[in-house]
Parts: structure tokens; sequence; C-alpha cells
């Protein structure tokens, strides 16, 4: 069988369980919903990234990086030897390079996990003025297969990942919010980023970018009761067409082009993730709510199927 998984949220809705999916594509109808926890091999349930590649789920946590091939779980830990993860606190999502190599961040640094040798490399970013160590790492995309964004401090680098000796870099620009979401112009150029504090404070943030890759508008959205509505961000998802859905302590936010639209399920509650299962279906959860679909035609709630 053939294994698709989606993270869907982390510990505090489903009481220290991963949920995932099980299906032949991602396109088909989910065919398994299953836990997957300590009991079973998890390193650790706090978890808020998966990501597939050809053969395993890796799977982030605060202590350690998972790697599940639909039965069994390898756990690899920071050490001190070389070639081991740096880092146990995984701190953004996985991006696949065209080689395999996947690409990630912990809270202390760069890591890369080497499809060719199996074993681990990890990166500082180096400005001329310092290198960041003891700050935390959130990588954001991977732009052309080659740049990959990351988020230090409170400055946003591009690191080159087909540079073995890396020069040192200057910040694209100061940044904020602690989860992203990117959209990209048909040549594959970042061309707008959105970031939250993924509901420790108020605000989305969106940044526009030409295709030198440079910053040309800021705005700040549901931040501050001068605002029509503030809103706690959990998660953000864009579609195709430049659309946004927010999952939000407000409900679903529906946000296009400085417009807004806030969808509230009954009984009335507010989302902490939501994932797309297809071009025209949300599938969101809390701990109010429980597991709801969104259908994007309709713009109508549903049970599960």
């Amino acid at each position: 069988m053939v294994y698709n998984f989606y993270l869907l949220i982390r510990q505090s809705i489903f009481l220290g369980c991963l949920l995932f999916f099980s299906s032949v594509s991602a396109q088909n109808a989910v065919t398994h919903i299953g836990l997957l926890g300590t009991e079973n091999g998890l390193s650790q349930t706090t978890n808020a990234y998966i990501y597939q590649s050809k053969s395993f789920a890796w799977i982030s946590s605060i202590d350690g990086l998972n790697r599940f091939d639909g039965r069994n779980n390898r756990i690899y830990k920071p050490g001190p030897a070389s070639g081991t993860l740096h880092g146990g606190n995984i701190q953004s999502p996985f991006f696949e390079a065209s080689n395999g190599d996947i690409w990630f961040s912990t809270d202390q640094a760069i890591n890369v996990y080497r499809a060719e040798s199996g074993k681990f490399e990890h990166f500082f970013i180096q400005s001329d003025r310092q290198t960041y160590v003891d700050e935390t790492y959130r990588a954001i995309c991977l732009e052309q297969d080659r740049f990959l964004w990351v988020h230090v401090d409170t400055l946003l680098f591009k690191f080159d990942i087909r540079r073995t000796s890396q020069q040192p870099l200057e910040p694209v620009h100061a940044i904020d919010g602690a989860q992203y979401a990117v959209q990209y112009d048909a040549q594959g150029h970042v061309i707008r980023l959105l970031s939250c504090y993924w509901g420790a404070a108020p605000g989305l943030y969106e940044y526009f970018y030409d295709s030198t890759g440079h910053l040309t508008q800021k705005n700040v959205w549901f931040d501050r009761p001068g605002n029509p509505v503030t809103a706690l961000i959990q998660q953000i998802h864009i579609q195709a067409d430049g659309s946004v859905w927010l999952a939000a302590d407000c409900g679903l936010i529906e946000f296009h082009q400085g417009r807004y639209q806030i969808h509230r399920p009954k009984p009335a509650g507010g989302f902490n993730a939501l994932i797309a299962l297809a071009d025209s279906m949300l599938l969101l959860g809390s701990i109010e709510t429980g597991l709801l679909q969104f259908d994007l035609h309709r713009k109508q709630f549903q049970a599960p199927d």
C-alpha cells in the first residue's frame, strides 16, 4: 500500500495523539483514520509538522525527528557524533529538494537529511555582524529548489542550499510571526508571504515581493482593537488563486485582497488547525468543535464523511 499522511493538529487538541490519514493518493477519499502516539513508537506527542516523501512520513516533535514507514517508526535525536541531528525541537515544515534531501530547521540550526548517505548535516546563518547559534531557526519554504527561506531572531534570510561553504548573508528584511504560508509565481519565485504567531498574539502579516525577491509592500491585519476584527490565528492556507483561509479563535476566516468573511460553526467556536483535503474541501479541528469539513464551493460546514 502507498501511504499518504496529513497532520491535522498539535497535542493540545487531540489529547497527545497524532492524527493522520492513510490513502492511496492525496486526491482520493480517506481510507483510514488512525492515531499514532508514544505507545506505538512516536518520540513525543507535541507534533506540529508532517511531510510525506516517496517512502516515509517525516514527523516533527519537540524531542527529536520521527520517520514513519506506515508500520514502524524510527526516532532521530541530537548527539555529539558527526552526521546526527542538531537540536531536538523541530521548528519548521520539511522541504524535499530534487535530489531527495530533506531540509528543515530545529530550535538551534538548519538541518538536512542527506538521502544518499542517510546522515544529517547542520548549518548556522552567518551575517557580517554575527553567527546565529542560540536563536530559534524557522525554515519557511524552499524556493526554486535552491533558496531556503529562514526566519532567525527577527530577520528573514535566504540560504543557498547548493553552496557547500556559506558566505555571510545579508537579511532580506525584518519579519514577524512563527507560522507561515507562501504564494509563488509561475516561475517558482515567492511573491507573497503570510505569517502569524500561532495563536500567541493577534495579527496576520502580509509581505509582497517582486521577481527579484525585494520586499515591495507589507500589510498587517486583525492585529489590534482599532481593526474591525482582532483574531488569534493558528494556521494559514493559501489557494492557487491567492485566496487565504485562516484557522482562528473566532472561526474560519476567508481573506482575499483585503476583504474578509468569518465563517462560524454551530455550536460556535474557533479552530486550532486546518488542512486542505482537496481543491474544494478543508478539514478543521478544535477542542470545542472536534473535526469539521468545510465545503469551499457551498461555503458551509459539515461533519467528516
